[in-house]
């Protein structure tokens, strides 16, 4: 388990950092980019952080689905909004695997050329 534990940390982080910014608060009243159909991670001034699925953007409020219900939030309590990115999550995790993987074969044949030098490595 201690092997295990540091690679589904990475796994973690990797899943919450491919998502990309739609709207920012600071960046004023462009909801352009959030469109109906499409699920958005919100952080808003009153209730914290959720996900919902846009059905549609109104003039002062987004209407969605979340937990099963309908849902509004008005656009003047939005703080920021952003949208996960599979296909960037997919490509992160393979290139990710495939680093620790070259590492490990890496560092298996540094330790056969120790072993063949003499060296001793032990736990």
């Amino acid at each position: 388990m201690k092997k295990i534990f540091p690679i589904l940390v990475i796994v973690c982080l990797l899943l919450s950092a491919c998502r990309t910014i739609k709207y920012k608060q600071e960046w004023g009243n462009n909801f352009l980019e959030v469109k109906a159909g499409s699920k958005y991670h919100f952080k808003t001034f009153s209730n914290g952080e959720f996900k919902m699925a846009v059905t549609s953007v109104e003039k002062d409020s987004i209407f969605g689905i979340r937990r099963k219900e309908n849902f509004a939030i008005a656009k003047k309590d939005i703080r920021l909004i952003k949208k996960d990115s599979p296909v960037g999550t997919a490509a992160l995790l393979v290139g990710v695997g495939g680093f620790i993987g070259g590492m490990v074969y890496l560092l298996n044949g540094m330790a056969e050329i120790g072993r063949g030098l003499g060296y001793h490595y032990s736990d």
